[in-house]
């Protein structure tokens, strides 16, 4: 455990990609305010899983705040930025013509690209697919009511 009961414990799922720079936000947020401003006092309870024993195990074996990881998710932002602009100025120029035909929108002016927006784009398309492709299918409701008798078992047999 960290060595002085007033430290601070940041605590992000390990998943959460963005946790390190999240955390660092946070850490020049308070210490611009005057608080935490000892980084030796600084940790960070990293888990990920949403269990008891992840989180607890988290908090007993707390981890320095990694700069590196912080700026590795800068970096990545930065690229996913530039590309996503460089990309989305292609496209637009390449393929927004073509796209208004294709589409039967001609008021298109732009065609975008973006890191995530395409992987979610394709879950919204498997999604409405999906909508589109559903057939209802007759169900049954049953509703039952059972009364038994004071001081008897309850039977699941049909023989009582």
């Amino acid at each position: 455990m960290a060595p002085n009961p007033i430290t601070i414990h940041l605590s992000f799922n390990v998943q959460f990609r963005r946790a390190p720079a999240t955390i660092r936000q946070v850490i020049t947020t308070l210490q611009a305010a005057g608080h935490f401003t000892d980084p030796d006092r600084i940790y960070r309870a990293r888990f990920s899983a949403l269990t008891t024993s992840a989180i607890k195990t988290a908090f007993l074996r707390p981890e320095r705040p990694d700069a590196a990881a912080a700026a590795a998710v800068d970096a990545r932002q930065e690229l996913d930025l530039k590309i996503g602009c460089s990309f989305t100025r292609l496209l637009t120029r390449q393929l927004v013509e073509g796209a208004k035909i294709t589409f039967g929108e001609p008021r298109l002016t732009v065609i975008s690209y973006g890191p995530c927006q395409t992987p979610t784009l394709s879950f919204c398309v498997e999604r409405q697919r999906a909508i589109d492709a559903f057939v209802p299918r007759q169900y049954w409701e049953v509703e039952a009511l059972f009364v038994f008798a004071i001081g008897r078992d309850p039977c699941l047999c049909s023989c009582c």
